[in-house]
């Protein structure tokens, strides 16, 4: 399952920062969410992922950011 949630902040510069979360980082998932970190660094990518190893392991391979659900 995926979920794809933005949220706009307005640094000094005017940019707009994206904020990209993903329930789950299995087959489809993951490879989702390697995909954004590519697109917008992994400082912009969370994950929520109810096996912890799993999750530990992902972000050790992408460095995105590891949440849990609640």
């Amino acid at each position: 399952m995926l979920l794809v949630g933005c949220r706009g902040e307005t640094p000094a510069k005017g940019d707009i920062i994206m904020k990209i979360g993903f329930i789950g980082c299995g087959n489809m998932g993951g490879a989702l969410a390697k995909a954004a970190v590519k697109g917008v660094s992994a400082a912009n990518v969370i994950i929520a992922e109810k096996d912890e190893a799993r999750a530990k392991a992902f972000a050790a391979e992408t460095g995105v950011t590891v949440v849990t659900a609640e």
